[in-house]
């Protein structure tokens, strides 16, 4: 406790001492107040690195924020990746990754790889993937048993999806992809005893330039809670769902249909939950950051703060309670029996 006093002493003299520049100055401005306000703190010190943090009220002042880099806080140890599967026996590591330099206070760097980074506190898990990097994100999908053509709620399809565990479908995913980082579950689906082995999405996914499935709840569920994630290479966003429109003018390949942290999907419970979110990490309007969070015990509300500490701009809720799971590098991190249809994966930089 006396530590953390301390801690907290320097970081708010440091931050009350540091000068504040108005937003209108030019960026060469800014890159010598920095260097100014840079000069005034030992390099040594855990406040170092020095970030802006831009805000209507404030314009840019200069802020400490605590850090460690990856390669200060684990020793790199080799992956041992059973070479088919891709499961690995190996105990988490980091290797340093120059753009993943902060996190919120109490999160840690337990695993990364270029573009990509996995952050733990207790039961949270959250990774932060850099499109612009050159990582990737994947929605995944098991066996189609039947297409289940125009059935869909917008006139598309409702295909049959074959349930899988989330090990299967790691392994299905490396084996396609040496760099694959992570796997995760995705969409909501119908989970009955007529669909313990096949079933459907509730909503829409497109994959790599397919609309795969339409869903089949349409407006029957959420009408006016619906929020579309969308992700091209080097960009993703969030937005309002408004149907068929929304699903079939998208250019995005890549699209997931999930809930407004509002939703009330049992919000004030602890339960599995896993939500993404978009972050613009430089301020150019676009963002090139998604973040992906899976807990085993949260509240949807602390699941969108989380993310938001993280940085994000906006969230959306996925399936969660015993869907929620999560495996990385060949490590299972959040577990459950419960078999799903679709999954997310994630993709290292080249």
């Amino acid at each position: 406790m006396f530590a953390y006093l301390i801690f907290s002493a320097i970081a708010q003299s440091i931050h009350l001492s540091a000068p504040k520049l108005p937003a209108s100055k030019s960026e060469n401005d800014r890159a010598k107040f920095e260097r100014i306000a840079t000069s005034t703190v030992p390099t040594n010190s855990a406040f170092a690195d020095l970030r802006y943090l831009k805000t209507a009220q404030r314009g840019f002042a200069v802020l400490p924020v605590a850090y460690v880099t990856a390669n200060s806080i684990h020793r790199e140890h080799s992956l041992g990746l059973d070479a088919k599967n891709g499961i690995s026996s190996q105990t988490p590591f980091v290797k340093s990754d120059r753009n993943q330099k902060f996190f919120p206070l109490g999160f840690k760097a337990i695993r990364s790889a270029p573009g990509v980074t996995l952050y733990n506190q207790k039961s949270d898990y959250v990774q932060v993937v850099d499109l612009s990097q050159g990582a990737s994100v994947k929605f995944l999908y098991g066996e189609i048993t039947n297409p289940g053509k125009k059935q869909g709620a917008y006139g598309g399809n409702d295909p049959k999806l074959r349930r899988q565990t989330l090990t299967q479908a790691w392994k299905n995913f490396y084996s396609f992809n040496k760099k694959a980082f992570s796997i995760t579950n995705g969409q909501f689906f119908r989970n009955d005893t007529k669909s313990a082995i096949i079933t459907n999405l509730a909503f829409p996914v497109k994959a790599n330039g397919i609309i795969m499935s339409d869903g089949y709840a349409g407006e029957s569920e959420f009408a006016s809670q619906k929020l579309m994630l969308a992700v091209w290479n080097n960009r993703a966003e969030i937005s309002i769902f408004n149907g068929k429109n929304s699903l079939y003018s998208s250019s995005a390949p890549n699209i997931i249909v999930g809930l407004s942290e509002k939703a009330n999907k049992f919000m004030n419970k602890n339960l599995g939950r896993t939500f993404m979110g978009v972050l613009d990490r430089d301020s150019n309007g676009i963002s090139e950051t998604v973040l992906i969070f899976n807990s085993s015990d949260s509240t949807q509300f602390h699941a969108g703060q989380t993310l938001k500490k993280f940085g994000a701009d906006q969230v959306v809720m996925l399936d969660g309670g015993g869907s929620s799971q999560l495996l990385a590098q060949g490590v299972n991190y959040i577990t459950s029996p419960r078999t799903i249809p679709q999954t997310i994966g994630v993709v290292s930089a080249p």
